[in-house]
């Protein structure tokens, strides 16, 4: 079984509309917080110094989400994140918010790396070897099927 990365965080007045429920694209705020979290815990600054000048990053390509239940104010939810797929330039995240039993939303999350080179061009590169040893316990294993 894969490792899940997760934390619990409270939601805040400043997250919700007027109804006292979450607005959406807090989700998504919350996405790209958790997954910096995650690389920071696990030693890994996503947008720090490689090597010498070079610089690299991890921008979102593709992301989707699906919404199930409403997360209220002051409800102290669960994020979850487990790698789902971890290629040679890019890898994608499963995010999961949970309240107790009730999975609030999901999301999917594409990543490339890339590094910056001289003069501001932004190259896709292999995903540093370093980074994909931190990554590979949180690899999703797939539900065997029947």
């Amino acid at each position: 079984m894969s490792k899940r990365y997760s934390y619990e965080r409270l939601v805040h007045w400043g997250e919700c509309d007027p109804a006292g429920i979450i607005f959406f694209p807090n989700y998504a705020r919350w996405m790209v917080e958790g997954l910096n979290a995650f690389l920071l815990d696990l030693g890994f600054d996503p947008h720090g110094g490689l090597s010498g000048t070079s610089i690299g990053g991890l921008p979102a390509v593709r992301s989707t989400f699906e919404y199930s239940a409403p997360a209220y104010l002051h409800a102290r939810v669960v994020h979850a994140i487990e790698v789902r797929s971890l290629g040679t330039k890019s890898l994608t995240f499963a995010h999961t918010i949970s309240h107790g039993e009730n999975i609030l939303a999901k999301a999917e999350d594409v990543r490339v790396w890339v590094e910056f080179e001289p003069g501001g061009k932004i190259q896709s590169r292999a995903i540093p070897e370093r980074l994909r040893t931190l990554l590979t316990p949180y690899l999703a294993v797939p539900e065997p099927t029947n």
